[in-house]
């Protein structure tokens, strides 16, 4: 179930911001614009979702999930917003 909530966590926003940048990608095709040789860019869109979908996969597989509160306290340091706020640990949980 945790492996489960991790999934929505990582990907829900990711397919937002995919279509977010669809829409971004075609306006800037309609108005010349062309990807540069080599661009890394199309590898990143399988490799970035890949990655944490091997972490959701090891959770799942280890049927981890959060052992107290910290742990999920842990998750919103991760998000922009949550950098802004201390950890019960200290200042971005670095026990400062």
């Amino acid at each position: 179930m945790f492996a489960l909530f991790l999934g929505a966590l990582a990907f829900i926003p990711m397919l937002l911001e995919a279509r977010r940048a669809a829409g971004h990608d075609r306006r800037l095709r309609a108005a010349g614009a062309v990807e540069p040789a080599g661009d890394v860019y199309p590898l990143m869109q399988v490799a970035y979702p890949g990655c944490f979908l091997a972490m959701i996969a090891e959770a799942w597989l280890r049927d981890a999930g959060p052992a107290d509160r910290h742990e999920l306290w842990g998750l919103a340091v991760v998000t922009p917003e949550g950098l802004e706020y201390p950890t019960p640990q200290g200042e971005l949980g670095l026990g400062t």
